[in-house]
């Protein structure tokens, strides 16, 4: 009995020493596991990789890897991040900034990034004859807008000033609360001197090209893009992958981001995938044009927005997106437990019908209801979703809606000259920056909603433009909240649907993926 206890002992200890061993071996072996390659999805066909003329969601993925602006959205929180500026201060009346570069930023050949680099760039932009996209962010600085519009020719008077090699300082013109996030946007970003001195360069001209971001260009074929580190950016964890594959994939398809590590014995990618989602900061709704009958009557508009089984609708579209009750995204809100609830009117069938037999009775109608027209773009998501929400319609309030589907191409023209005798209208809006102001102001300031702008809807526009003197405090928020209430609740002019999201299916090995929906970026752990 001695000896066996002997030998079931010892029998043990072999074990254990094998599980030991066999344990550090896998632990070696994940250690060395590094990423080797990540091959990233791009939606078109790049055309440039010069910030300051990217204009489609391609050539602004690329952008972002190779230049980088003053500050950077938080891929989590779309909070603002340093990024070429270390820190920053604010004047006590909101009309100064000073940013303070890193010391010995550097482009990826070596030269020094300077405070001038951004004067210069900015300069660059605002001359009209360069015909610069997205230049409209830069006009909160002092006199931007005018010597864009070529009102005032000289730049000295621009609010941009370099007080030193690593010192910037702008003026703006008024208080601009969002100010710090339209610094992570491509007009921010520096540009070197060979992208200042020419129209364009031409795809194909990559071994010269100094670039300020974490990549660098490598090689470029047909549809498909090398990226390597640069090792002089400021952050090399955000380099942390030797080989970044950007490859154009069809847009039918969902995107995918593959990786391959040191560990795998061939040369193809890994395909383990999980799928997620991520938000495209895109709002779809239904606008009401409340100059004609019956949509005039806003107990109308809150009946048809209480008939509308938003997730019912999605879940036959089959399609990632989230149901909207708001027209912002709630995240900029404010913080989202501080949003009053009920917001927004939510899926009420007998609500809807209480509110539809009041007008009826108010009006004398018996029930005589006009065909209500919906215009909207002819692609296939959006007809399936006024498909579905016309039984709704039928089924709850015994209402008839028409649909005026418009070429796509052309939709957004057409509706902004005015054209619009209907009596909803489809509007997919996309924020340019992670702010609340660039959905309610931007969108009640553009030409889409004229026929909309009674007295009571721009003291609205007074109200978000008063909110410009509150910064970031949360009484800024409340403004926001209420126009919110009173667009889509109280007068329910807006009928928000869905918020536009992007599906994806990420490699196993990777731990998490986000997507700057403002720069098509990726940021992956």
């Amino acid at each position: 009995m001695k000896k066996n206890n002997i030998i079931y002992f010892i029998l043990c200890i072999l074990l254990g020493l094998i599980l030991y061993l066999f344990n550090q071996a896998s632990m070696a072996e994940l250690a060395d596991t590094e990423l080797q390659q990540i091959r990233l999805p791009l939606t078109a066909p790049l055309t440039t990789f010069n910030p300051s003329q990217a204009t489609i969601e391609s050539d602004l993925q690329l952008t972002a890897y190779l230049f980088s602006g003053l500050t950077q959205l938080n891929p989590e929180t779309y909070q603002i991040e340093p990024a070429l500026a270390q820190r920053w201060s604010i004047s006590n009346n909101g009309l100064h900034y000073i940013f303070h570069l890193r010391p010995q930023l550097r482009w990826n050949n070596g030269e020094p990034i300077t405070a001038q680099d951004m004067v210069d760039t900015l300069h660059f932009h605002l001359k009209p004859e360069n015909k610069m996209p997205f230049v409209h962010w830069l006009y909160p600085l002092k006199n931007a807008q005018a010597i864009h519009q070529g009102e005032l020719e000289d730049f000295t008077q621009l609010g941009v000033r370099a007080l030193d090699q690593e010192t910037l300082m702008f003026t703006l013109m008024q208080p601009t609360p969002y100010f710090l996030t339209l610094t992570s946007l491509m007009p921010y970003m520096p540009l070197p001197a060979v992208l200042l001195k020419t129209e364009a360069t031409p795809l194909n001209d990559i071994k010269q090209l100094p670039t300020s971001g974490p990549y660098q260009l490598s090689h470029i074929a047909e549809g498909v893009i090398n990226l390597t580190p640069n090792n002089n950016f400021f952050n090399p964890m955000q380099a942390k992958i030797p080989h970044l594959t950007l490859q154009w994939v069809n847009p039918e398809i969902d995107l995918m981001i593959l990786a391959k590590t040191n560990t795998n014995t061939d040369q193809s990618m890994s395909y383990s995938l999980t799928q997620h989602y991520i938000p495209q900061f895109c709002t779809v709704s239904y606008l009401f044009n409340i100059q004609k009958f019956p949509m005039d009557q806003a107990l109308i508009r809150k009946a048809i927005s209480a008939s509308i089984d938003r997730q019912l609708a999605l879940d036959l579209l089959n399609k990632p997106h989230s149901p909207a009750f708001h027209f912002t995204p709630p995240l900029l809100l404010g913080e989202t437990e501080k949003i009053p609830e009920p917001f927004g009117i939510s899926f009420d069938p007998e609500a809807a019908q209480l509110w539809l037999d009041k007008v009826n009775t108010e009006l004398q109608l018996e029930d005589k209801w006009p065909v209500i027209t919906l215009l909207l773009p002819d692609e296939a998501e959006s007809i399936k979703i006024a498909e579905t929400i016309a039984h709704s319609l039928k089924y709850h309030l015994n209402l008839t809606l028409e649909l005026k589907p418009y070429a796509t191409a052309d939709y957004l023209q057409h509706i902004a000259q005015g054209n619009w005798e209907s009596d909803l209208l489809q509007l997919t809006w996309c924020g340019d920056y992670p702010d609340a102001h660039s959905w309610l102001y931007d969108v009640l300031n553009t030409a889409l909603l004229s026929p909309l702008m009674t007295d009571k809807y721009t003291n609205i526009i007074a109200l978000m433009q008063r909110s410009l003197s509150l910064s970031a405090s949360p009484q800024r928020y409340e403004l926001y909240q209420y126009a919110e209430h009173f667009l889509i609740e109280q007068e329910a002019i807006f009928l928000p649907l869905y918020f536009l999201n992007h599906r994806y299916y990420m490699d196993s090995v990777l731990k998490m993926a986000h997507l700057n929906p403002f720069n098509g970026s990726w940021w992956i752990q």
